[in-house]
């Protein structure tokens, strides 16, 4: 049984947010949305933008005091943002909800979650690093599944399945599995840095991943899904995401603890990948010289944000 003396639901939760250029309607609905969730005791923004909010100041401060809001002058990526958001937060509560600016929650997201941790917690042989809901995709209103790694139901009568990994935005973490794991690795900047932290802390302390199947957040990857020559490419990105896209594969692809078919998998995307941009999306040059500047990088072993 889990002792309700460190019960989740018995102690406030931080919700942590990273800014980057945000659209200020769509903070507004998140901020509502997160507001109506239970046992919201802080909530920080950490903003990656190269300027203050204004309107921060101006209005939102006083329509939302408890938010902390943190400027960093820059975009330093979405790892330092997190680990700023999250040593603040550590520092008042034991359990953080992470979020991407566009992510919506779905009402009692957060108490689903709670709920669905407390459950897999009196199951003896998980050792919970975290958990999170199920990515809505705001465009097609599907659920985000994957087609090969599926996951695994962890018991009859609980809708929670185990994953090898979580996306950051929605996901709950404890303050003790974040110090026995570190924070996330600011040498990626942006992509995979999610994915890589789910993974040390596998090989770190020994941690599984769960979604809570009850719990929905409205959620869209990269800049929408595109059908190219009856293939659903789901999420394109911009083209600078992919200098991150393949460098930051190249450079986890040599760490023993990254799975192997994660390696395998998106191995073969990126192959795949490397001919179709460039051709059959608008700005292919772009892609191509983006994603060219990526494994010359990372080939070198080089990490941090890519200047131009």
């Amino acid at each position: 049984m889990v002792d309700s003396r460190n019960s989740i639901s018995n102690a406030g939760i931080g919700i942590m947010i990273t800014y980057y250029n945000p659209d200020l309607l769509q903070s507004e609905l998140q901020l509502e949305a997160i507001h109506k969730q239970e046992n919201i005791t802080h909530i920080c923004i950490v903003d990656n933008s190269a300027a203050e909010l204004a309107i921060w100041n101006d209005r939102l401060s006083e329509q939302w005091p408890k938010v902390k809001y943190i400027s960093l002058g820059d975009n330093k990526g979405i790892a330092v943002a997190q680990n700023t958001g999250a040593s603040y937060l550590f520092s008042k509560v034991d359990s953080i909800v992470f979020f991407d600016q566009d992510s919506l929650p779905a009402d009692n997201m957060v108490a689903s979650l709670v709920k669905s941790y407390e459950q897999v917690s009196a199951i003896e042989k998980y050792n919970i690093g975290g958990i999170g809901p199920r990515a809505i995709n705001t465009q097609t209103g599907v659920a985000y599944k994957a087609k090969l790694k599926k996951g695994i139901a962890v018991a009859e009568g609980i809708q929670v399945t185990k994953l090898t990994e979580l996306i950051s935005s929605g996901t709950l973490i404890r303050k003790e599995v974040w110090e026995k794991t570190g924070g996330m690795d600011e040498a990626l900047f942006i992509d995979a840095v999610d994915h890589e932290w789910c993974w040390r802390a596998r090989e770190k302390g020994g941690y599984s991943f769960f979604i809570d199947e009850t719990a929905h957040l409205y959620h869209a990857l990269g800049e929408g899904d595109k059908k190219i020559l009856g293939i659903n490419f789901k999420g394109i990105p911009k083209p600078v995401r992919c200098y991150y896209l393949y460098r930051n594969y190249l450079l986890l692809v040599r760490r023993s603890y990254v799975p192997l078919y994660w390696k395998l998998m998106s191995g073969c995307k990126f192959s795949l990948k490397f001919f179709f941009y460039p051709v059959f999306l608008e700005n292919g040059r772009m892609y191509l010289k983006y994603i060219l500047k990526g494994i010359k990088d990372g080939v070198a072993g080089k990490g941090g944000r890519v200047d131009w």
